[in-house]
């Protein structure tokens, strides 16, 4: 089976590659920057943007299925960065699949296409245009909508959360009554595996996570217990937070950019479920990564 992976060179990419070599699938990628494997273990390698749709075109093999992993994943991004990234790049991506008669296609998404910014916005359009070009061509889909994922190179502000507890300031979450749901790298990429290799998910949407609620509270305590006890550190009070995330955003509407946001700020107080299933209930599929195990990976202590 030749499978066509874009954004190859990425945090979940740079597993899953391996993973489908192993499985002796014949591997194809397109991503702006080179693989961290040896790009001779692929078929064929294009290092471009998935917006210079005529890059693509070389590939001049029949692709029996698209991973598309591609896209801005910073949630406080521009929004020119986000519909370009995410909304035009898939659009390009889809339609050259489609023209080239490739009838199975993977979407990761994200479970926030429930919230309100420019980041969902490109994520459910991305997500209603693949399902509506595959009805016109009778081709399949498959959408996950993943939880925060964790593993070791993971970025963005939960790891940089944890790793905070290295230093001296913190935020004060003690009281937090927040809950996150993640799902480990190496399970993600398992179960994208397991879509290519069943039908079952056909023109379907999941959402995907270890069905596991953390509270962001219990973190905050197993965190002090694995730097010690004994480290002193400076609480930053829930509404310093709060302020700065406004502050943030407003920032970041006149193009300048602090490494913090409402949407960092809701994850650390305010963040529920949205439903009550996951991909792995439905498939009877076992979840092998445990967060708290990957925490001194995360934060380099290992």
């Amino acid at each position: 089976m030749k499978i066509l992976v874009s954004g190859a060179s990425g945090y979940i990419g740079s597993v899953l590659v391996p993973k489908l070599l192993k499985k002796n699938y014949s591997v194809f990628g397109i991503d702006r920057v080179a693989p961290h494997i040896d790009i001779n273990l692929f078929e064929d390698f294009i290092i471009d943007d998935l917006n210079h749709l005529h890059s693509i075109h070389s590939l001049d093999s029949e692709i029996d299925v698209i991973i598309h992993l591609a896209g801005e994943s910073r949630i406080d991004a521009k929004s020119a960065s986000h519909h370009k990234d995410n909304y035009m790049a898939s659009k390009n991506l889809y339609e050259w699949s489609l023209s080239k008669k490739i009838n199975r296609l993977i979407m990761l998404s994200t479970i926030k296409v429930y919230n309100q910014d420019s980041y969902s916005e490109s994520k459910i359009k991305s997500e209603s245009l693949l399902i509506k070009l595959c009805k016109q061509n009778n081709a399949k889909y498959t959408i996950l909508r993943s939880t925060l994922i964790y593993g070791q190179g993971m970025k963005g502000g939960f790891a940089n959360w944890l790793k905070r507890y290295k230093k001296t300031l913190v935020p004060d979450v003690r009281n937090s009554k927040s809950l996150v749901r993640m799902i480990g790298v190496h399970d993600l990429c398992d179960a994208i595996i397991f879509c290519i290799e069943n039908q079952a998910v056909d023109n379907k949407t999941y959402e995907i996570h270890d069905n596991i609620d953390y509270k962001i509270k219990d973190i905050d305590q197993y965190m002090r217990s694995v730097i010690g006890h004994n480290k002193k550190y400076i609480l930053l009070p829930r509404w310093f937070l709060w302020l700065l995330s406004k502050v943030a955003d407003l920032m970041k509407n006149i193009g300048l950019d602090i490494p913090f946001s409402t949407d960092r700020y809701d994850i650390l107080y305010n963040n529920a479920p949205q439903t009550n299933y996951s991909f792995f209930q439905q498939h009877s599929l076992s979840v092998k990564e445990k967060f708290m195990e990957n925490i001194p990976f995360i934060i380099g202590m290992k």
